[in-house]
């Protein structure tokens, strides 16, 4: 093959001219500027072009066909540079490795070429690592990469860590571990001179001890720097083991002061060729070191600010008994409107102590007679911060001067089509000192989906809704409260119709409203006839107050069919409000982001609905390393050569009308979800420009696509927070709530028993198609299960409190762990499973329901746990809830009893009843005698 090289850089292009010679290339010369790109002649194979790839690699530029390059004896024409002049020395590379002379080397090389390169402090990184700032250019990042292969590094490319026009080099060097205590020093950070000069004169663990003029953090704490490396374990070891030692013989307690070892796991950030050493041992002498770890009352201080110290000195004394230390400080004028406060600070990293002082505090709070409209409001502050803020503005609120204060901290929003009517009531609310309000004369979601007046909140507090409520019950109207958000959402939404005096011409009595939660509601009536909760007739799907057509023109074999068993999927209430919630974005062709916990019936909700539409869906797993490629499309290789244009996720799902469902949307990287904003506009529109610049829009983008996004919470690990301006373009925002104990209930009877629920939707009650082989089937007949069955449920719901995860409980399980423990619905799928394994296994007569239902709970919940006291906990749990094997068999024998008892009661009256029968036939008949004989 003949191939041109064009580039100004005549050394580079040698290197990489002899590179292609040796893989069977004619090469040729041109020391001139032609930008960055690969061109081939027409009809080039496949395989030949791989093979030029390859023998250029890094270099990865654009590559397209040239008609022209046949008739000037080419195969193909490589360009090394850039469109226009660009200065290398714009560019700053600091280099970072803790081998001196191989940075320098390539420092040399990198001026040579025209870069401003420059050594900075050594670090030693688990592996080479490059960094591009985001002005790079792509020509320039590949040169840089082809340099250091020449020197055998192949660095893995890193994000972010430098400026927009820096690129970052921290390179690692091969040494013998016998090099580590040569290589790295030990900074010490030491309040006593006399421990700091032993150490420099000694050394410690053989390591070189350097003195620093800083002072030690308030812990004892190493920073393992490049010896958290495995090749370094023994030199680490045995460097701990000498610190410790001299804690110890200076008796710190370190259960209460332990050494803390920081090692950084992030291969972003470069590790610089050092250890650090913080030994605040004379603070420790003095007892001026607070304990860092555990749950105790003096790891930090209580400042109680406030305007009148003889209200609060209850307060002050009862937190002193309890161990605090509390420091009482005048109340700034300025501060008092504020109302009353809590800055945890510290107290978050200690749970029981914050249960204590909160306890302690809102008993104080509820003793003294207050006007109305005073609430604590509660905030995290800064961990680190040693300090808790309790301000009791006491003196003001006494006096009546303080402002009404029961909204801080929360943003209200009346959504209200024609908010005439309402000026009293909003009045009222606007005196209650939210942090925002305002009014919106939209129609309301909740009116348009048929739900009535709702309000709509994530982490409010129950005492102010139902305050905020009572104000729309005065004004006759039926309000209900739906928590469609996370505890972390500080939104509150009314949305109510029009004012009933404006309707009525009057305002009615105020109806009674029932305040119980929705997994509490009465069952049906007994004479109600249930209607179906979805109703599939001919090409329509009938879901709520929706009809959707139902897919005609998509075989039954579409690959893209969703292959869901809908006749195995409980419709309990939250289940069926989403499917509703999703038939509604469906029909108004909204956007729809589905947010909720793991497990919460999200994407099967999606997956259900398509499957009963016969709707194809395309199906995108997002994270970290989704592209732009893989959902707008790339070039690939053709099969007879070049290259061709394949679409990708997106335009395929425009022409084609198939949903495009994204789940996990905030584990995408942003920039790559902007990419996205035109598609989800009423009108969707794509520009190609990836591609040929052309437009998909208009009649090209099928009737039948939709936009569909799953997510957990930003605050799980590794989301990230989406863009209010990406997130507002969801019309369909829904928030999927955790079960609560009657769903799980019905969700456990439906898979035993087969039986859907009975769900009131739009004001009738409905019911799902039952299961005829439902998947537990086997477990339905043996006596006590449906008791067992309701005490699972009630179990796990409280596995979901103590783990803090029901949104008002706190943690009890894992308090002190990095992760919480997560309880859903599939650790109820794994006890059912285990049942209908072990009753496989058991002869019927020797299967022992109880046995097997407190193996399951040991395996499944028990052993999750990493302490002793959280598992006694969650014994403590199940013996509460009857699921121990005795207490199963006890609730299994008084089942039976009562059982017996029914029949007996039913045999006696029946009985009873056949003997006054008899009784009344012997009557009739000596009645009839006697008329004879008469």
């Amino acid at each position: 093959m003949k191939l041109k090289i064009v580039s100004s850089d005549n050394a580079l292009a040698i290197e990489v001219g002899a590179n292609l010679e040796a893989a069977s290339c004619k090469v040729s010369l041109d020391n001139a500027s032609g930008g960055y790109h690969f061109w081939v002649r027409d009809g080039l194979s496949l395989g030949e072009t791989q093979a030029i790839r390859k023998a250029i690699a890094p270099f990865d530029p654009p590559v397209a066909t040239d008609a022209t390059l046949a008739d000037n004896g080419l195969d193909a024409l490589l360009c090394l540079g850039f469109e226009s002049d660009v200065s290398f020395s714009r560019f700053d590379i600091p280099i970072a490795c803790a081998a001196q002379d191989v940075a320098a080397d390539i420092a040399d090389e990198l001026h040579r070429i025209g870069f401003s390169a420059k050594l900075i402090e050594p670090a030693w990184p688990e592996q080479d690592i490059v960094s591009f700032g985001s002005d790079v250019p792509l020509f320039l990042r590949h040169r840089i990469l082809w340099l250091l292969r020449q020197r055998d590094i192949s660095p893995r490319q890193a994000s972010g860590g430098v400026s927009n026009n820096a690129i970052g080099l921290v390179l690692r060097t091969s040494c013998a571990v016998a090099q580590a205590k040569r290589l790295f020093p030990v900074v010490v950070h030491c309040d006593d001179p006399t421990v700091m000069a032993h150490l420099q004169a000694e050394g410690l663990a053989g390591f070189k001890v350097v003195p620093s003029l800083k002072q030690p953090k308030s812990r004892f704490q190493l920073g393992l720097g490049p010896l958290r490396s495995p090749e370094f374990a023994a030199e680490r070891v045995a460097l701990e083991h000498a610190i410790l030692e001299i804690l110890k013989a200076d008796g710190v307690d370190l259960g209460r002061h332990p050494l803390k070892i920081k090692a950084s796991k992030d291969l972003d950030i470069p590790v610089v060729a050092k250890c650090e050493l913080h030994l605040p041992i004379a603070a420790w002498r003095n007892q001026q070191l607070r304990p860092y770890t555990g749950d105790s009352p003096d790891r930090f201080d209580i400042e109680l600010l406030t305007d009148c110290a003889e209200a609060v000195a209850p307060l002050a004394a009862q937190l002193q008994t309890q161990g605090f230390t509390v420091v009482e400080r005048p109340l700034p004028v300025a501060e008092a409107s504020a109302g009353f406060q809590v800055i945890w600070a510290m107290a978050e990293l200690c749970p029981q102590q914050k249960q204590r002082i909160g306890d302690t505090l809102r008993l104080f709070i509820q003793g003294n007679t207050l006007p109305a409209g005073y609430r604590l409001v509660e905030h995290k502050g800064e961990a680190k911060e040693a300090v808790v803020r309790i301000k009791l503005p006491m003196g003001a609120a006494l006096a009546g001067t303080l402002p009404d204060r029961r909204g801080a901290g929360y943003d209200f929003k009346l959504n209200c089509e024609q908010p005439e009517g309402w000026e009293e009531t909003l009045g009222t609310l606007r005196t209650w000192g939210f942090d925002e309000f305002q009014t919106d004369t939209s129609a309301p979601m909740s009116i348009k989906m048929g739900r009535g007046a709702t309000i709509r909140y994530g982490g409010a507090p129950r005492d102010l809704l139902e305050e905020i409520a009572n104000l729309f019950r005065q004004e006759g109207i039926a309000i209900k409260l739906e928590k469609d958000w996370s505890d972390h959402d500080n939104d509150i939404w009314v949305e109510v119709d029009t004012h009933p005096s404006h309707v009525a011409g009057k305002k009615p009595e105020p109806k009674p409203v029932s305040l119980l939660a929705a997994s509490k509601l009465p069952l049906p009536p007994p004479d109600v006839q249930l209607g179906k909760a979805i109703e599939v007739g001919g090409d329509v799907v009938r879901l709520g107050a929706y009809r959707l057509p139902s897919r005609a023109d998509v075989p039954l074999d579409h690959p893209l069919l969703i292959d869901v068993d809908t006749k195995s999927f409980c419709l309990d209430t939250p289940t069926l409000a989403t499917l509703e919630h999703l038939a509604a974005s469906v029909h108004l062709r909204e956007p729809v982001l589905l947010e909720g916990d793991t497990s919460t019936s999200k994407t099967s909700s999606i997956l259900y609905l398509a499957k009963m539409l016969n709707q194809p869906v395309i199906r995108l797993n997002l994270n970290g390393q989704t592209d732009t490629g893989e959902l707008i499309g790339r070039y690939v290789p053709a099969e007879s050569g070049g290259w061709r244009w394949e679409d990708g996720a997106v335009p395929k799902a425009m022409r084609q009308g198939y949903w495009l469902l994204m789940d996990e949307v905030n584990l995408a990287e942003p920039q790559v979800l902007e990419r996205l904003n035109p598609i989800m506009e009423r009108s969707p529109s794509l520009l190609m420009s990836e591609h040929d610049g052309s437009l998909l829009a208009g009649e090209d983008v099928h009737a039948d696509f939709r936009v569909l996004a799953t997510m957990n919470p930003a605050e799980f690990a590794g989301r990230s927070t989406l863009s209010p301006a990406w997130r507002d373009r969801f019309g369909g925002y829904r928030f999927c709530p955790v079960p609560d104990e009657q769903d799980y209930l019905a969700m456990l009877r439906y898979w035993v028993a087969g039986e859907q629920p009975a769900v009131l939707m739009g004001g009738a009650w409905v019911r799902g198609d039952s299961c005829g082989t439902p998947p537990y089937g086997a477990l339905a007949e043996l006596p006590g299960i449906d008791g067992a069955l309701l005490s699972l449920a009630r179990f796990h719901m409280s596995m979901i409190g103590v783990s803090g995860r029901d949104g008002d409980s706190a943690a009890k399980l894992g308090a002190r762990r990095k992760e919480r423990h997560v309880f859903t619905r599939r650790g109820l799928f794994l006890v059912l499973d285990f049942l209908v394994d072990q009753l496989a296994k058991t002869a019927a007569e020797a299967f022992s329901l109880g046995n097997a239902i407190e193996q399951a709970i040991t395996r499944y919940y028990v052993n999750r746990m990493d302490s002793p006291a959280d598992r006694e906990t969650v014994r403590a749990l199940q013996e509460a809830n009857g699921l121990t094997a005795v207490l199963i068999v006890q609730a299994q024998q008084r089942a039976a009893q009562a059982e017996a008892h029914a029949l007996h009661s039913q045999r006696a009256r029946l009985v009873a009843t056949l003997k006054a029968r008899a009784e009344q036939l012997q009557g009739d008949e000596d009645a009839a005698s006697d008329r004879e004989a008469a």
